[in-house]
Parts: C-alpha cells; sequence; structure tokens
C-alpha cells in the first residue's frame, strides 16, 4: 500500500523525505498513535530497519499537532551539549520561543505553545545514562506533548508511564 496521507507538511525544521517506492505500515502508525499517550516513547530497531520512515510517515499524519524533528546525525561522540543544542535549536525553528538549553527550558517553551507538541528525535545513540535520564526529566515536564525517540542502542531509562515499542516488521 502506498502512502497516500496528506501532502508534504510545512514543518519546521523539515521532516526527513520518504525513500522512493516507500510503503505505509498502517498497522505501525496506529501502535505509534497509541504510543504517544505517553510521555516518552522509544522506537528502537537495527540500523536501516525504517525507523525514521516509520516516524516521518507519522509525523506527517498529525495535522491538528506541531510535530518538532530533532536529527542527531552522529552515531557515536554526542555530548548533553549537543543533544540539548540540537534540541533546542529544532524548537526555536519551529517558533517557539526558548531561555535556554535542557530539559526545563525545552519543556517551558513546549508548554507555552497553543499546540500539542511532539518531539522526535531522531538517531539518538549515545548511551549516556544522564542524557536518557534528563530527555525523561524533559518529557515528563511538558504539560501537553510527547518525546519520541528513535535510537538503534536502547535507551535503559524509563518514566512511569514511559511507552517502548520495538515494531515487529513482518
Amino acid at each position: 500500500m502506498r502512502w497516500s496521507g496528506p501532502a508534504e507538511r510545512d514543518v519546521v525544521p523539515p521532516l526527513p523525505r520518504l525513500p522512493p517506492g516507500f510503503m505505509s505500515r498502517p498497522r505501525l502508525i496506529l501502535l505509534c498513535d497509541e504510543a504517544v499517550t505517553a510521555d516518552v516513547v522509544v522506537l528502537r530497531g537495527y540500523a536501516g530497519i525504517g525507523k525514521t520512515a516509520l516516524l516521518t510517515d507519522w509525523g506527517r499524519r498529525r495535522v491538528t499537532e506541531k510535530v518538532i524533528w530533532v536529527s542527531l546525525n552522529r552515531a557515536t561522540g554526542l555530548t548533553a551539549v549537543d543533544v540539548w543544542d540540537g534540541i533546542a535549536r529544532s524548537v526555536e525553528q519551529a517558533g517557539l520561543e526558548i531561555s535556554g538549553r535542557g530539559a526545563a527550558s525545552v519543556a517551558a517553551a513546549v508548554n507555552r505553545s497553543p499546540d500539542v507538541v511532539r518531539i522526535i528525535v531522531d538517531d539518538l545513540d549515545t548511551g549516556d545514562l544522564d542524557i536518557e535520564a534528563e530527555l525523561v526529566r524533559c518529557a515528563t515536564l511538558m504539560k501537553s506533548g510527547s518525546l519520541i525517540v528513535a535510537t538503534r542502542s536502547g535507551f535503559a531509562h524509563s518514566a512511569e508511564d514511559n511507552s517502548g515499542f520495538e515494531p515487529g516488521w513482518q
């Protein structure tokens, strides 16, 4: 089944392009829809399995919400400063006013938005437990929205109502 959702959304920063011949997976889109009722959603899978494509497809369908895409393109060596600078830059590009870097500043910017905000952090593969703990703290401070993390390496921390799932590609 080819993707037949809405046309390219005006998302800033823009969502990645879907690969040529992309086939939407409605069952996985529904799983994403169900999972975002949690503060933090972790999408874990091998490199190249389609995490970015799935989240791009899902993000384009969130027409009544503000979707903020954060691309962390370095597989290793990311520091907390790199992660929070990347998130803050994307939040600013999306038109939200942010007064600093870190969990509290990002959550405050999201909480001032009249929209439900979904922050998708792609390629978070640091393995740094302190970064993960701060991301969970950020998500729990957000009143209206959630944090979606795509990773190859897993995500050790969880919030009380954290939801993580691995897609069962079939």
